[in-house]
């Protein structure tokens, strides 16, 4: 599954909202089949989209080109940045940053999410 993601951060440029919106799209449908998009927003400089299964909410928004994720169970805000700590290199909503987190939430719900429920 590794092989769908590259490999990298970078802060350079941010996409445009719907290009990042279809990027997360797609990996979302590659890596996390399950999940179903129950939310999208997209006006001017700010995005934001929202998947869920069962217990399970994943948010990755952008204001500005700056990237926002969150991944909450059981309606808990879990801390991404203990699970992987170069996650606070990610600052833009480039390709490369979106892939990375997206990974980031995949790998942190198959080594936990039996222990969180």
């Amino acid at each position: 599954m590794e092989s769908n993601f590259l490999k990298g951060i970078d802060n350079k440029y941010g996409l445009l909202n719907e290009e990042a919106i279809v990027l997360i799209d797609n990996l979302m449908k590659e890596n996390l089949s399950n999940f179903i998009l129950v939310f999208k927003f997209s006006e001017d400089a700010y995005f934001e989209v929202k998947y869920e299964f069962k217990n399970i909410l994943i948010v990755i928004g952008s204001g500005r080109a700056n990237i926002e994720y969150n991944l909450k169970i059981n309606g808990k805000d879990i801390n991404l940045l203990s699970f992987d700590k170069d996650l606070k290199n990610i600052i833009t909503n480039s390709e490369k940053n979106i892939i990375y987190v997206i990974k980031v939430i995949r790998d942190y719900l198959v080594k936990n999410y039996e222990r969180d429920n």
